[in-house]
C-alpha cells in the first residue's frame, strides 16, 4: 500500500521501486547539518507555540515529536520544522538558511507571554533511512517509531517520518547519535524523495501549507484551535479546493524559486528544492494540478515526473 504522501493526483504509487537508485538498499545515516535548533521554555511556552504552529503542541506528551509549520497570516509557509518535547521545554529544528528570520519573527509574537526563545546548543540530528532500517536500528538497540510517531530513548527523540521507505530522525547530544555514513547530497536527495521541503529565502513565504503537501505529511492539525495562518489553511480544506501540489521530478538546470512552465511557456508552478542525481537533478516542485499531464520545463529544460 502506498504511503498517503504519494498523492493519487500524481499517480505516486509503488514509489519505492522507482526511487530505489537514490535510496539506501539497507540503511544509512546522514547528519542533519542543514538544520539548526532553537529552545522555547517558560510557563507560557506550550500555549505560545500552540498559537503559532500548524500542528497540535498539546499532543506532545507520550508522543514527544512532530512535524509542523510556521505560517504567515496568509497561510504561506515561513518555516517547516520539527518540534520536540524536551522535559518542560521544546526544541525546534528549522532550516539553517532561514534560522535568523524565523527566530526574529517568532520573538515578535511573544509580547507579554512568559516564554524564552533562544538558540539551543548541544543538540544535533541524524536522519536514518533505508528499507531495512528497523533491523539496523534494532541491532544498535535503538527504536524505530512508526511514521508520525516519536519515542524518547536514552536522552534522544526518535521521530518517524512518512515516505517511500522507513525514515527515522534522531535528535540528541552528538555523542549519543549514530555515526553518519552518508553525505549532504544523499540527504538532499532523500528529502526530495520524501517530499520534505527545505525552506530557504528563495521559497520562504511562497506556498500555502497544502501546496507543499504538509497535510499529507501530518504537519497540520485541523482539530486544534487558532494559530497564525489557520483561517487560510482551514478554508482551503473545508471550503476550497487545493489546486497545486508538490511532486518529484527528474530534470536539470533548476534552482529553488525557478518557474515551472508548460511547453508553450505558461507558468505552471515553482521549484522548491533541487539535489544532484546521477548527472541530473531531483526536483521537488509545486505544480498546478491542471497542468500535471502536460510537458513541463524549468529554464527550457524538460521535466520527467517520477515515478
Amino acid at each position: 500500500m502506498a504511503h498517503p504522501f504519494f498523492l493519487p493526483v500524481f499517480d505516486m504509487t509503488n514509489t519505492a521501486s522507482d526511487f530505489d537508485r537514490w535510496l539506501p538498499s539497507n540503511a544509512a545515516f546522514a547528519s542533519l547539518h542543514a538544520h539548526r535548533m532553537l529552545k522555547a521554555g517558560g510557563p507560557d511556552a506550550a500555549e505560545f507555540l500552540q498559537g503559532q504552529f500548524s500542528n497540535d503542541i498539546a499532543a506532545l506528551g507520550e508522543n514527544p515529536g512532530q512535524l509542523s509549520s510556521f505560517n504567515s497570516a496568509k497561510g504561506r509557509v515561513l518555516a517547516f520544522l520539527r518540534v520536540l518535547k524536551h522535559g518542560d521545554d521544546y526544541r525546534l529544528a528549522v532550516d539553517e538558511e532561514i534560522f535568523d528570520a524565523f527566530l526574529q519573527r517568532l520573538k515578535m509574537f511573544v509580547l507579554r507571554a512568559k516564554v524564552v526563545i533562544e538558540p539551543a546548543g548541544g543538540i544535533q540530528g541524524v536522519a536514518a533511512v533505508g528499507a531495512h532500517l528497523t533491523d539496523a536500528l534494532a541491532a544498535r538497540n535503538l527504536p524505530a517509531p512508526e511514521p508520525g510517531r516519536a519515542i524518547a530513548h536514552a536522552g534522544c527523540v526518535f521521530l518517524g517520518i512518512p515516505g517511500p521507505v522507513p525514515r527515522v530522525e534522531i535528535f540528541g547530544p552528538a555523542d549519543a547519535l549514530p555515526a553518519a555514513d552518508a553525505s549532504a547530497d544523499d540527504l538532499a536527495r532523500w528529502d526530495i524523495l520524501f517530499g520534505l521541503p527545505r525552506i530557504t529565502e528563495a521559497n520562504r513565504d511562497a506556498h500555502v501549507a497544502q501546496h507543499l503537501n504538509l497535510d499529507e505529511l501530518g504537519a497540520i492539525s485541523f482539530k486544534k484551535g487558532c494559530y497564525t495562518g489557520q483561517e487560510i489553511v482551514a478554508r482551503m480544506k473545508y471550503l476550497g479546493k487545493v489546486k497545486k501540489r508538490a511532486a518529484v521530478f527528474l530534470g536539470g538546470g533548476a534552482s529553488a524559486g525557478d518557474s515551472v512552465r508548460t511547453e508553450d511557456g505558461k507558468a505552471a508552478g515553482e521549484v522548491v528544492n533541487v539535489a544532484p542525481a546521477d548527472g541530473n537533478q531531483l526536483i521537488l516542485a509545486v505544480v498546478n494540478l491542471e497542468a500535471r499531464d502536460e510537458t513541463l520545463t524549468v529554464n527550457d529544460q524538460p521535466l520527467q515526473r517520477l515515478p
